[in-house]
């Protein structure tokens, strides 16, 4: 069985794609960025299941790496499927724990995910908590400009 690994923030899980690859994409294998698009969209069966990990995800990976030892990766960059402007995207060293954006044609190593449980708390409550903070915040500013903003004025 693949290894699942489970993302703390939001409770989703995803399967980190083995190194014996039987549809001939090679986890392990260089490609650019369009290229390991295209590769994943066009190869990979069933289409539309395995793909690019993302920054999150490759934290996460990372993390069960200094936890659990090494699954095979190289110490190298893999790329992920967040990307920085037109010309860029981000890489990921699994190993180091390192992120960089770099030019999408330059040629980088590539292992892929595929989800197995969607998150089962998408806003992982951190922004309901910062709006909630914040909502009580402007509430406090208003109520002492309301207490002491008369005083000033007379």
């Amino acid at each position: 069985m693949n290894k699942i690994l489970t993302n703390p923030k939001d409770g989703s899980e995803f399967e980190l794609r083995p190194t014996d690859d039987k549809d001939n994409l090679y986890p392990d294998g260089w490609f650019n960025f369009y290229q390991a698009t295209s590769h994943v969209n066009s190869r990979v069966q069933p289409k539309g299941v395995w793909r690019m990990p993302t920054l999150e995800e490759a934290e996460i990976i990372h993390q069960d790496i200094l936890k659990n030892g090494n699954s095979n990766f190289e110490n190298d960059f893999y790329w992920t499927s967040n990307t920085d402007g037109v010309s860029d995207a981000f890489m990921f060293n699994l190993i180091q724990g390192e992120k960089m954006t770099w030019l999408k044609t330059s040629v980088k190593r590539l292992r892929l995910v595929k989800t197995t449980k969607e998150a089962t708390n998408p806003d992982n409550n951190y922004s309901n908590s910062h709006q909630a903070k914040a909502s009580g915040c402007l509430g406090l500013i208003v109520f002492l400009i309301g207490m002491f903003g008369i005083r000033f004025l007379k």
